[in-house]
């Protein structure tokens, strides 16, 4: 087959142009398709949107805004979907490993649809832990022109009574005060019910929030995407501008791979903290953009658009104790491990499932290290694969994050 002559059409016109797509055509009129449209520039929307969490139930919405905002740029939108699972939902159930699989299905889902049906440019729309990176793995892949945007941040609910701003983690912590007695069922239940308002993310700078601040400093999103509230006239207007500047990216023969180099994930690692490295890495592997990172002290700064963060390293003087994260080695961690680092020392108990840990942390284990294990990455694997050069540290020397505000 000869090279589509119409660059701004590539994939596309190998789809509907001609007497023998007459066929293909016939089924696009179908949903939408008018003479006039097969002769545009076809830009596929891929839209996360479910009724399975509230980060993304709003998200069908703001695809038919990047939808306008491609055809009035002279594109000719078509909006598909993609799954989503919640880790906020499925978090302490056997739910949770489908987690990470999920990424791998989103990314897989988008390339599959965009590749299939000859879009000539892209828009992604994401809003929970695994879409996000799902979405961005899938633009690298396919390398086509290309914009990400976030579904945004959710609006904080209102405590009845002390009208205190509750969220997620309101709850976390009102089970932990139940779990230790300073907290009855009805307030807990109190808590529950007004903590989640509405649509959107989790309301801090937690996996969502910290990967919608890395896409925006990769410059594969809009500027202030990873800022803007679920709802209200600046996410419409942030979608809708998503639409044109896929076009517009188009027109100019900007695809992703031009805008995720080397400099753009040091970029987004040096500005986002470091739940954001490994996802980071997959992407860069993806690109093929070369990039090693040392785990590091990362100190936040807050600022309206990222998380602005201080980086050091300190691999060649061996291992910083004041770190975030760990790899780790020792006769509880076989092969290797990572730990995130925290106020907690003593003697390590171990768990091989998620079940045993809250049973430990809500029975009220004092002066003890409670870990969760065979879960996550594998450091030593991670450190050839990647060319990562972090010093591992006898587990007994370190501390093991435990989240319990009880």
């Amino acid at each position: 087959m000869s090279a589509p002559k119409d660059t701004l059409r590539r994939y596309s016109s190998i789809v509907v142009d001609g007497p023998d797509r007459s066929p293909n055509r016939s089924m696009l009129r179908a949903v939408g398709f008018s003479d006039e449209d097969f002769g545009k520039p076809i830009v596929g929307v891929a839209s996360t949107w479910s009724m399975v969490t509230p980060c993304n139930m709003h998200i069908d919405q703001l695809a038919r805004e990047a939808a306008a905002g491609a055809d009035g740029a002279g594109g000719k939108a078509v909006i598909f979907g993609t799954i989503t699972v919640s880790d906020g939902i499925s978090m302490g159930t056997p739910g949770m490993r489908y987690s990470m699989v999920s990424r791998e299905v989103i990314a897989d889902s988008i390339e599959t649809v965009s590749g299939a049906e000859g879009f000539d440019a892209v828009v992604a729309i994401g809003g929970c832990d695994k879409n996000m990176p799902g979405c961005l793995m899938a633009l690298a892949r396919l390398n086509r022109p290309s914009v990400f945007v976030y579904g945004g941040t959710i609006l904080p609910g209102i405590l009845p009574g002390s009208k205190k701003e509750c969220d997620i983690v309101s709850v976390f912590e009102a089970v932990g005060r139940h779990s230790a007695g300073k907290l009855d069922d009805a307030g807990l239940h109190a808590v529950e019910v007004c903590s989640i308002p509405g649509p959107g993310s989790c309301g801090g700078m937690y996996t969502a929030n910290t990967m919608a601040s890395a896409i925006e400093a990769l410059g594969m999103s809009l500027p202030d995407s990873s800022s803007q509230l679920a709802v209200g006239p600046e996410k419409r207007g942030d979608c809708r501008r998503a639409g044109e500047a896929a076009v517009a990216l188009l027109k100019a023969g900007v695809r992703p791979r031009d805008i995720l180099t080397r400099k753009a994930f040091e970029n987004a690692i040096n500005q986002t903290e470091v739940s954001v490295v490994k996802p980071g890495l997959q992407t860069a592997d993806r690109v093929g953009a070369d990039y090693a990172s040392g785990l590091a002290n990362l100190h936040p700064r807050q600022a309206r658009g990222a998380l602005k963060k201080r980086i050091s390293r300190d691999a060649d003087a061996g291992a910083n104790h004041s770190a975030h994260v760990f790899a780790l080695q020792g006769n509880a961690v076989e092969g290797g491990g990572r730990a995130e680092i925290d106020d907690h020392t003593g003697a390590a108990v171990l768990f091989e499932c998620r079940y045993g840990v809250h049973d430990a942390v809500c029975a009220h284990f004092r002066g003890i290290v409670v870990m969760h294990r065979h879960a996550g990455f594998h450091p030593r694997l991670d450190q050839q694969r990647l060319g990562i050069k972090v010093p591992l540290t006898d587990l007994t020397k370190n501390r093991i994050k435990w989240r319990h505000h009880g």
